[in-house]
């Protein structure tokens, strides 16, 4: 790798590396979103690679909390139960910043790259539950241009 390439030479890099000066710059300041289809698949990525990383742990938060309590742990027994500790909660904390970050992106990405409302069907639920009430008297409405023939133009012929 080219030693004179830092983050103030970004786009000498991208011309190195054939990448994209967005691509290289690095801040802890703000976010670079490069696209929603991006920032979903990068964020389940990382939330199913925490949730594998717990799933090898043979206990769990809680047991190793109470394993801490016990009085007869030796020393390095209790340096495990601290690290695993340490460990997934970590890991928790990075799954629930993940979950906060995905919360405000709406749509899940289908095979065509777009992004849909995963919550369509349910709002269509509920707005046809929120139009019930008004419905007995849409029937009503309906009925009475029917009799007068609003519906048939051929009727007052």
């Amino acid at each position: 790798m080219n030693e004179n390439c830092t983050l103030q030479t970004a786009p000498s890099c991208s011309a190195v590396y054939g990448l994209h000066p967005l691509h290289l710059q690095v801040t802890f300041e703000q976010d670079v979103i490069i696209s929603q289809l991006n920032e979903y698949e990068v964020l389940q990525l990382l939330m199913g690679e925490c949730r594998e990383l717990l799933a090898r742990y043979k206990t769990s938060l809680e047991e190793d909390t109470k394993t801490l309590q016990r009085a007869d742990l030796t020393g390095r027994e209790r340096l495990a139960a601290r690290l695993r500790v340490a460990e997934k909660t970590i890991l928790g904390q990075t799954m629930d910043a993940v979950r906060r970050r995905l919360a405000p992106i709406r749509g899940i990405p289908t095979k065509s790259g777009r992004m849909t409302d995963p919550n369509a069907d349910i709002r269509e639920v509920f707005d046809f539950i929120e139009e019930l009430p008004k419905k007995p008297a849409q029937l009503i409405d309906n009925i009475k241009r029917w009799a007068k023939g609003e519906y048939d133009p051929d009727w007052n012929k």
